[in-house]
C-alpha cells in the first residue's frame, strides 16, 4: 500500500517514525493494529475512514524480554521526548501529542496474555498478534516510511478477541470497528476475483458478493492462524451464531439480521479448510 502523497497521514508518518527508527535500532519488529490499520485498510479499498477516525494509535512490537521493552521506552522518551502516561503503562505520547500504545508480546507471553511488570496484575490479552506480524502488510507513508500493518482478515481476528475480552466494559467499541470493516469484505477480494475464482463459494452463499468474500477471508484466516488464536476466534464466533445464545455481538453490530450473516459466513470460512 503506497500512501507517501497522502498530506492526511503526515501526521502518522510524523508519530511513527521514531518508533520506527528506535524498533530498527534494536533489531525488533512490530505491526500497527487497531483505529489506525483499520483506516489504513479502508483507504487502499477507496472507502471512507470510520466516522469514528481518532488521532490515537495502537501498535504490537514483538520483544524477548520486559527489560528489552524497557530499553525501546527509555530511548523513545530520552531521544525523542515521548511522554510516559502514568495511569496506562503502555501508552506514550509522542508528535502532536498523540497518544500511541504500544503494546509487547513474545517471549513475555504466557498463555495468550502478558502480565505488566512488577506486580502483573494488569493483564493484556496478545493472542494473534504473532500471527498478525507474520501476516502483516507493508505501508509506505508520507516521506517515504515504511511501516508493517494487519491484513484486513486478521484486523477480524483481532477485533473479535478484543470483543471477547472487553466489550462489557467497553460496548460498541470493537462490534463498530467490526461492521465497518466486514460492509467492505467485497472490496478486500475483489469482485472479478470472487467470480473468476470463487464461484463455487458464491453459489454457497446465493451469489451474495459480500458473504462470499467473508467466507474467504475467513478461510485464509483459517490457515493463518495458530491453534490458540484459531480456537479463540471460533469459540467466540460459534457463541455469538448460535440461536441459543445471547447474540450479543449481533445487537451491537447494529446490522440486524445482516450482522448474524456476516459473522456466520466468516464463521463456515474458518473452517472450510
Amino acid at each position: 500500500m503506497d500512501f507517501s502523497q497522502n498530506p492526511d497521514l503526515d501526521f502518522l508518518s510524523e508519530a511513527l517514525h521514531p518508533i520506527q527508527e528506535v524498533a530498527t535500532s534494536l533489531g525488533l519488529t512490530w505491526v500497527l493494529i487497531g483505529a489506525a490499520a483499520r483506516d489504513l485498510i479502508l483507504l487502499h479499498e477507496g472507502a471512507d475512514p470510520s466516522p469514528r477516525r481518532t488521532l490515537d494509535v495502537d501498535i504490537a512490537i514483538s520483544v524477548e524480554s520486559w527489560d528489552q521493552f524497557e530499553t525501546l521506552r527509555t530511548l523513545l522518551i530520552e531521544a525523542h521526548g515521548a511522554r510516559p502516561e502514568s495511569s496506562s503503562p503502555q501508552r506514550i505520547h509522542l508528535s502532536r501529542n498523540m497518544p500511541i500504545d504500544i503494546v509487547p508480546f513474545g517471549g513475555i507471553t504466557r498463555d495468550g496474555v502478558i502480565r505488566w511488570p512488577p506486580e502483573g496484575d494488569w493483564t493484556l490479552g496478545v493472542a494473534g498478534f504473532a500471527d498478525a506480524l507474520a501476516h502483516s502488510i507493508q505501508v509506505i507513508l508520507p516521506g517515504g516510511l515504511r511501516v508493517q500493518t494487519t491484513s484486513a482478515h486478521h484486523f477480524l481476528a483481532l477485533k473479535l478477541m478484543a470483543w471477547r475480552d472487553r466489550h462489557l466494559s467497553h460496548p460498541d467499541r470493537d462490534a463498530s470497528d467490526l461492521a465497518l470493516v466486514m460492509e467492505h469484505a467485497t472490496d478486500f477480494i475483489g469482485l472479478d476475483v470472487l467470480y473468476e475464482d470463487h464461484e463455487d463459494t458464491l453459489k454457497l452463499h446465493d451469489f451474495d458478493p459480500d458473504l462470499a468474500a467473508l467466507h474467504i477471508l475467513g478461510r485464509k484466516l483459517g490457515s493463518a492462524l495458530t491453534t490458540e488464536a484459531y480456537q479463540l476466534v471460533l469459540s467466540t464466533l460459534q457463541a455469538e451464531t448460535s440461536e441459543s445464545g445471547t447474540l450479543t455481538l449481533v445487537r451491537e453490530l447494529q446490522q440486524g439480521s445482516r450482522g448474524l450473516a456476516h459473522l456466520r459466513a466468516l464463521e463456515n470460512g474458518l473452517q472450510d479448510l
